[in-house]
């Protein structure tokens, strides 16, 4: 059974919709992916933190594609290209406007003509693998596939250490905490991979929000607000799983495998410049003091591009504070003002 894996990486795209189409998620009114301030974090957290887990994956039977802008200015893009040169299997994508990232079919240039299913993996530009993720993930594929042939699954982990990327005085490299904090979950982000069969399944992992991964798979009727993002996706895989002369029902056996007990913790960053803008408020329990080369597990950092570029998270707790009352003062406005109308 041939099989492809592909891990695809988002690096300040502007348009959300791309990957998850009718994604009810909303970016914040003042962040904008493509600002100078954002390419520098993102950079920097991309070469320092993302990078070297790619690296120095055991396994090295994938791809890594970092989809771009077309119009990514050519210095930010050459600091992309100085670690992609350096491998094989990493390639820098620059997108079309109207590439729909919620399929696969953009993804064709790197997929072998022999591939019978395609395993796509999400890592954003500031989270990290642990070395041995993609070993353990594809001895789950083959395991799975070898006790039967299936059209589609999930793998994932909710194992995670949090990177509180507020560089002060008391903490000068941040804080971490030891798990993921929102129990809500069914797994993080970081590492989750959608296997199925190819070219008959066109839906990519980027389609799909792991905050509501639960209901993909859940009839409709059941499913979280029915929210028009999950509607879109169950519709087009009922679609592919019509076309194998599969009953469309088959869709709500989907399960997530957690490898949860074959893999160490993922890396996972939060800072001013997240999409959630509120994450590094949030309180996590048995947070502490980032120790370099000690706090992270398994997990390797380049701490001498961090601590170059320390500056850049100085305060980052303050800056997302002061974002959230903007916020709060333009709701309160908008609100006061609709009751004088």
């Amino acid at each position: 059974m041939q099989i492809q894996h592909i891990v695809v990486t988002r690096f300040c795209l502007r348009y959300w919709h791309r990957s998850r189409p009718f994604d009810g998620m909303k970016l914040q009114r003042d962040f904008e992916p493509m600002a100078a301030d954002n390419l520098r974090i993102r950079t920097l957290t991309i070469s320092a933190i993302t990078y070297p887990s790619i690296a120095n994956q055991t396994c090295q039977n994938f791809d890594w594609v970092v989809m771009v802008e077309p119009d990514l200015d050519l210095a930010w893009l050459e600091k992309l290209t100085e670690f992609a040169s350096r491998h094989k299997n990493i390639h820098i994508r620059p997108l079309d406007d109207d590439t729909e990232l919620g399929f696969n079919f953009w993804l064709k240039p790197y997929i072998r003509e022999d591939t019978r299913y395609l395993a796509i993996t999400l890592l954003d530009d500031d989270d990290a693998l642990c070395p041995g993720y993609m070993q353990a993930l594809h001895d789950s594929i083959e395991q799975d596939l070898e006790a039967g042939a299936y059209p589609l699954r999930l793998y994932g982990t909710l194992r995670a250490i949090q990177w509180d990327m507020d560089f002060r005085e008391s903490s000068v490299y941040g804080r971490f905490a030891p798990e993921w904090h929102r129990r809500n979950h069914a797994a993080v982000a970081c590492g989750l991979t959608l296997v199925a069969r190819y070219p008959e399944v066109r839906i990519s992992a980027s389609a799909i929000r792991h905050g509501h991964l639960d209901t993909y798979f859940t009839p409709i009727h059941e499913a979280h607000g029915n929210e028009p993002n999950v509607l879109w996706v169950q519709q087009q895989l009922k679609a592919d799983l019509h076309s194998m002369g599969l009953d469309p029902v088959v869709l709500f056996d989907v399960q997530l495998k957690r490898l949860d007990e074959l893999v160490d913790p993922m890396l996972l960053t939060n800072h001013g410049r997240n999409l959630q803008q509120n994450r590094i408020d949030e309180i996590k329990p048995g947070s502490r003091t980032v120790v370099p080369g000690q706090s992270f597990g398994s997990c390797e950092v380049n701490w001498a591009l961090i601590k170059s570029h320390s500056a850049l998270f100085e305060g980052q707790a303050r800056v997302s504070m002061i974002r959230k009352m903007v916020r709060r003062l333009r709701h309160f406005y908008k609100t006061v003002s609709g009751r004088l109308v």
